[in-house]
């Protein structure tokens, strides 16, 4: 079971310490027995001192509506018995079709499962619904039974795919009309340990690329945007007199970039290895 921590979401910004991410398809120790020197005669940290990745992190939010089937257009109205239908969860598009709140609830893309109350009514049998991620396979379990004409009204925590419409809700009885209403959402914060040539050394699963464009300079490539994250820098250095900053590159489509720079006290750049913390 992974730990949950609950953060406040702050921009990223320049700071002496950080932290931050992980590497696409590359999750656990490397093979190399260390980094790689801060310096020479300096001697880096114990590996067992490297963090646990992929916590989750909880974000609660002001209850906000993203399904309402009373109010839904077309093929998002009432759930006839076994029907199965995608729910648009994150992103700003589509929620006002499957009668939520038009702009949506400001759920990031990268979010990996949300609480929520779900309700039924003007049910016309008894039912049961099953919530799962879009494009897997459908649980036998469920997460809700509901009564004909009083329905129900039930807290959930429901897993996300990878795409706006991450959700998908099962029917099973009915026909009855569905409400969510969503009161949190959880990310996932990673750890990466970044080596003094510039490679990921140990990581999680959210980070695309690392590199050192050149002599104490690094870059991280994320998968996805970074604004309002939370990252911060370590030095990977039992005694170090090394300074280390960061910047942002912005986001998009691909993602977003930090910028990680070392530098001694007399502000020549340096190279060392260091810990980069993320939590979004």
């Amino acid at each position: 079971m992974m730990n949950l921590r609950t953060v406040l979401l702050i921009p990223v910004v320049a700071c002496v310490v950080l932290a931050s991410s992980s590497a696409s398809g590359a999750a656990g120790l490397r093979t190399p027995a260390d980094p790689g020197p801060v310096a020479s005669g300096r001697t880096s940290q114990p590996l067992s001192t490297l963090p646990s990745i992929g916590d989750t992190v909880f974000h609660p939010i002001t209850p906000c509506r993203i399904v309402d089937s009373r109010k839904g257009d077309g093929g998002h109205g009432i759930f006839t018995s076994v029907t199965q239908r995608a729910i648009t969860v994150t992103g700003a598009m589509g929620f006002a079709p499957q009668g939520g709140k038009s702009g949506g609830c400001g759920i990031p893309a990268h979010a990996k499962a949300i609480t929520a109350s779900v309700t039924t009514t003007q049910s016309a049998n008894n039912g049961y619904l099953i919530g799962f991620p879009t494009g897997t396979a459908r649980p036998l379990a469920n997460f809700g039974t509901y009564l004909k004409a009083t329905g129900m009204t039930v807290g959930a925590n429901l897993s996300l795919s990878d795409s706006p419409a991450g959700l998908t809700i099962y029917n099973f009885g009915g026909p009855t009309h569905l409400i969510i209403d969503v009161t949190g959402f959880y990310t996932q914060s990673d750890s990466v340990l970044i080596d003094v040539v510039g490679n990921l050394y140990y990581g999680g699963t959210t980070v695309l690329s690392a590199s050192r464009p050149s002599t104490g300079n690094y870059q991280v490539q994320f998968n996805h945007s970074m604004v309002g994250c939370a990252v911060v820098a370590t030095l990977w250095s039992t005694a170090s007199t090394y300074l280390v900053f960061i910047d942002y590159l912005g986001g998009g489509s691909v993602g977003g970039a930090v910028n990680v720079h070392v530098r001694d006290l007399a502000g020549a750049a340096q190279n060392s290895p260091f810990m980069l913390q993320a939590t979004c």
